[in-house]
């Protein structure tokens, strides 16, 4: 799962707030799946609180927590079966 977020991260408004990117930038966090939770973090810091971001960031967040799960389910049964 972190080769797959780590270079995500860099493609999301990581750094700065998605309404001050401009250009291709934009369009990359517009798309990104790391936005969302990304938003709903800097939401949660400052006052005050904006509401609209924190239901999509915490969907998005358990997906993600899910997904990562699954995976790890799946190797765990797949190394168990082989016994590798």
């Amino acid at each position: 799962m972190t080769l797959v977020f780590f270079p995500l991260s860099f493609f999301t408004a990581t750094f700065v707030p998605r309404d001050q990117l401009g250009g291709w930038m934009a369009h990359a966090a517009d798309i990104n799946p790391l936005t969302p939770p990304l938003e709903a973090m800097r939401s949660l810091l400052t006052a005050p609180w904006n509401e609209q971001n924190l239901l999509p960031g915490a969907l998005v967040a358990l997906a993600i927590l899910v997904a990562g799960a699954a995976a790890a389910h799946l190797t765990l049964t797949r190394r168990t079966r082989t016994g590798v």
